[in-house]
């Protein structure tokens, strides 16, 4: 995952130093499948980061992201925010533990490895063998 453009209206055009350790958007993809609950957690946290965004005159785009599959990832418009804001680093700090907490309570280590592979260019997208939502089986249930 290289660094790709920050466009902002502050800012101008640059690059940013940041990169996906894991991808949070399949991983968020399947707790929203396993969970009534996660989505009520971590809808209003977007809401609160676009808003914030906006604030700060960042540009967000749901196309954005190194890879056609990043669509919708908010990676990017976070670590905008990180750099600009600190009033957003210090909630971060707060909610970022309790959120990816609640997030691998969801998840299977393999799950996770995915991820990490994925976000790392070593594996294969996992979003064309991600089931729909509504499709994904519990974690620790019986096929």
């Amino acid at each position: 995952m290289n660094a790709s453009p920050v466009k902002s209206s502050d800012m101008g055009e640059k690059q940013t130093d940041h990169r996906c350790s894991s991808c949070t958007l399949y991983l968020v993809h399947i707790c929203y499948g396993r969970s009534f609950w996660f989505p009520l957690f971590r809808e209003p946290l977007v809401a609160g980061m676009k808003l914030l965004g906006s604030l700060h005159g960042i540009e967000y785009s749901a196309v954005e992201g190194p890879n056609k599959e990043c669509k919708g990832c908010l990676r990017h418009l976070k670590n905008r925010l990180k750099d600009c804001s600190p009033l957003f680093i210090f909630i971060n700090d707060l909610v970022n533990p309790v959120f990816n907490s609640l997030r691998d309570s969801l998840l299977d280590r393999d799950e996770k490895l995915v991820a990490k592979g994925f976000a790392s260019g070593s594996g294969a997208s996992p979003f064309t063998k991600c089931p729909p939502p509504e499709r994904v089986i519990q974690k620790g249930s019986p096929l």
